[in-house]
């Protein structure tokens, strides 16, 4: 053993000369803190509200109806986890009197329960659509970006439809792509039963990050300017 760490030791000096790199120390810093926008009234909502993708997942279905709403009947039949205890959506859709009316709807059987959307909320939505609308542009490169990221330029409609919520995508964003055959296509590759959504062509425009683009002029050689706090204990300042 001694003996062949000998004869290894100018293996490895020579391997130093020829590979700078071989002997350099390396340390990373993580305990850093960044400040993030904020926008408190939206973060207040989102943080005291623990069922929003619910509830807007059925405001969706039945602003979506042309009946103006829904019998219980054609809810998702699925129970919804509220807190300690399981809810049908009917009794779900309960909880939230600002949201859903009920009425009853005679038929040979019985009453039927509908839920429709409120007055102030059937215009809220309405309101929705039109942002919807008029952001489609937006939402067009959103969904080009993500494909950017990929290795294939390309995701199964199934991954992207569990990042929408919090990318901001609409249920229906696939409405959109037959009308910019230019940036998206859908295929089903072979041996996958899935179908496909792919990138037709790259931006370079778009392989911008939000950092980049606030900071404007000060991009100089792929390098950006930005405030870090650092924590007690680590910094320039900080003692060895």
């Amino acid at each position: 053993m001694v003996c062949w760490i000998s004869h290894a030791r100018p293996l490895i000096r020579r391997l130093r000369r020829c590979l700078p790199f071989f002997a350099v120390q390396r340390a990373t810093l993580v305990n850093v803190k960044i400040k993030w926008a904020k926008d408190r009234s939206l973060d207040s909502a989102v943080g005291r509200e623990r069922h929003l993708r619910q509830a807007h997942r059925l405001l969706e279905q039945i602003s979506s109806d042309p009946r103006g709403g829904v019998p219980a009947h054609d809810l998702p039949h699925r129970p919804i986890n509220f807190g300690n205890r399981s809810l049908l959506p009917s009794s779900f859709l309960l909880l939230f009197p600002t949201l859903f009316r009920r009425s009853s709807v005679p038929s040979r059987g019985g009453p039927v329960p509908w839920f429709h959307l409120t007055d102030s909320v059937s215009h809220l939505r309405e309101l929705e659509l039109r942002l919807l609308h008029a952001t489609e542009p937006d939402l067009v490169n959103r969904l080009r970006r993500l494909l950017m990221l990929t290795a294939d330029r390309s995701l199964p409609l199934h991954t992207i439809d569990q990042l929408s919520w919090d990318m901001g995508l609409p249920p229906d964003y696939q409405k959109p792509h037959p009308r910019y055959p230019q940036f998206f296509a859908m295929y089903k590759p072979d041996n996958d039963e899935r179908t496909w959504l792919k990138l037709s062509s790259w931006d370079a425009r778009l392989a911008v990050s939000e950092l980049q683009i606030s900071s404007g002029a000060s991009v100089d050689d792929n390098c950006l300017a930005f405030p870090v706090s650092f924590t007690r204990g680590f910094g320039p300042g900080a003692s060895a």
